[in-house]
Parts: structure tokens; sequence; C-alpha cells
């Protein structure tokens, strides 16, 4: 990739992000593909940062410092979202188990705003949601006055990088002790996740996990005919737009593929571009399915700038 429209492009993003691919496309006199490369490459190297949000199917990048700019993108967000991030805005932080299902479940769709913090009290694990970008005090003030303790909490941790995973333990003294976070979690926290978690489908219980109807079926059967084993799947739109990490077996081993796939009658080069960059933000090569076709222009970027790595497929 050229260096510099690389560099081009970081500081086009520095002065305007968050900014979606078209907009740099634009700037730079480049095809949505060239641009979508560029941006994966900046992502990859941590210099930009993607967003959950997204407009047209297609996400923003912005650089470190723009964190308040992403509120500009919440008129993005659908009604229930736009309630949770109005609801965690205002009060700055969120006790999950005070919460609705319903809000829970909006809380944790909008990642760019909630951060989820995990506290340890008398052995048991609660969860709590903070607005992004409050100040490390707040976070403390609220979460001691949530859990009812007159004084505040001074030593709790609230570094975005690692909230995440982050866990806190309060002492007898209403004190808390940083604890190391290990790879394999309590069990209790592995429960919570796996309400949270996207859906992960295992080949073995193909017919009882995944989606049934017409498009659904037409998925399943091109991955039975053609022996290819779903580790994860992820729903963007509900009959419309489906995403797969999955393994083709063949001679020479399995080829962990991302798939891609969308019902749509014709699909542009715009479309390629997307799976494209999502494809490499796992860094795997993709498996495009569509129970539509190329477009003529699309065919030829394809053909010329991912050849072997973009494999185009309709789906009968």
């Amino acid at each position: 990739m050229n260096g510099e429209s690389r560099d081009k492009a970081l500081s086009f993003v520095k002065l305007n992000g968050p900014v979606q691919p078209v907009a740099i496309s634009k700037h730079l006199s480049l095809d949505l593909i060239m641009s979508g490369a560029l941006l994966s490459e900046l992502v990859s190297s941590k210099k930009v940062k993607i967003t959950n949000v997204k407009r047209g199917g297609s996400p923003y990048y912005y650089t470190e410092g723009q964190e308040a700019k992403l509120q500009q993108l919440s008129e993005h967000l659908n009604e229930r979202e736009k309630e949770a991030y109005e609801l965690l805005k205002e009060k700055k932080v969120l006790r999950d188990n005070e919460l609705t299902p319903v809000e829970r479940v909006a809380l944790r769709a909008i990642k760019d705003y909630a951060i989820p913090l995990d506290v340890e009290v008398n052995d048991q694990i609660e969860r709590f949601w903070k607005w992004y970008v409050i100040d490390d005090e707040t976070v403390r003030n609220e979460v001691s006055r949530l859990l009812n303790i007159k004084e505040p909490i001074e030593d709790i941790p609230v570094k975005e990088s690692v909230v995440e995973e982050r866990k806190v333990d309060l002492n007898e003294d209403k004190k808390e002790i940083e604890k190391p976070i290990e790879v394999k979690k309590p069990e209790i926290l592995e429960k919570k996740k796996e309400v949270i978690q996207k859906p992960v489908i295992e080949q073995k219980v193909l017919a009882e996990a995944k989606p049934k109807g017409g498009f659904y079926d037409m998925i399943n059967r091109y991955f039975n005919n053609n022996g290819i084993k779903i580790s994860f799947s992820e729903i963007i739109r509900k009959e419309r737009e489906v995403n797969y990490i999955g393994e083709i077996m063949s001679s020479i081993g399995n080829l962990r593929y991302y798939i891609k796939v969308r019902n749509k009658q014709k699909l542009n080069e715009g479309d390629l571009s997307l799976a494209w960059n999502e494809g490499q933000q796992h860094k795997l090569p993709v498996l495009f399915l569509s129970t539509g076709d190329l477009t003529k222009k699309a065919k030829e970027y394809a053909e010329k700038n991912w050849k072997g790595q973009l494999i185009f497929r309709k789906l009968e």
C-alpha cells in the first residue's frame, strides 16, 4: 500500500473524523475498494479506530481524542438503542440488575457508548455500565452510591482500554483490591457471557441452532453441500445479511474463511469492499454468498484486486 496515500488518509481522519470510506475516496480520488483497504491497514496498525455504529452498512473511522464526536452518530441508532443511549448519558452509570431486559440488550448493542464494568461483591459478580467519556471519579462515586456504600470507593479501576474484562473486589472494609484477570473466568461470568454474546453455531447442532426459513435454508444447504463447518455466526439484518466464520474442507487441509451472505438482487463494488474490510479485521480471506448477482464493474474489481482472496458464489 502506498505510504503517501496512507499518511494522507490518516491526516484526513485526524482532521475530519469520524468519517466513512466514501469521504476518503473523494478526498484522495480513490475508489471505495482502495480507500477501504487504506482504512483497514490503519485499523490493523492501531492508528485509527472503527465504530460499531454503522450508516448504510459501513462503519465510521476516527482517531484517539475524537471519542466525544461519536455522539454525533447516535442518530443512526434504532429507537431502543437511542433510549438506552439517552438513559446512560443522563445517569452516567447504570446497575445491570436494575434494568429491564430490553434496556440490557440495547446497552450491549451500543458498544461505542456503553462500557461494561464487572464488580465482585461478597463473592457475587455484578455488572455496571458506564458512559464512555466520564471521568474515573464519577464512576467511583456512582458505583459506591448504587452499592449503598457511604464512602466513595477510591481505587476502582476504570481504564477504558481494559474495562471490558475488568473485575473489582470489594473487601469487608468496602475497599477494593484489584485482581489479575485470568483467561479462564469464573463460572458465574461465563453464564452471563452466554446471555450477551452473539450466537455461536457449531456444525453438530446445525439443525437446532441455525434460523430456519427460505433464505437461511439456502445458506445451510450450501454449507452442507460444500463441507463447510461453521464456528461463528452473526445476524446483521434478519432475512437480509448474515456473517459467518467457517472452515472449508479441502485435500490440503481445512481453509478458514470469513463468510458474508447477502440477500440482495444486485451487488456492487461497495458491497464487496465492505465484506473485504470485515474479512481483513479477522485476517481471513472472504467467501461472499448472495441470492443475487454481481454487477459487471464489481466482477472486474474483484478479479483485479482480490483474486484468490475474495470468492463470490451465488446461492441457488
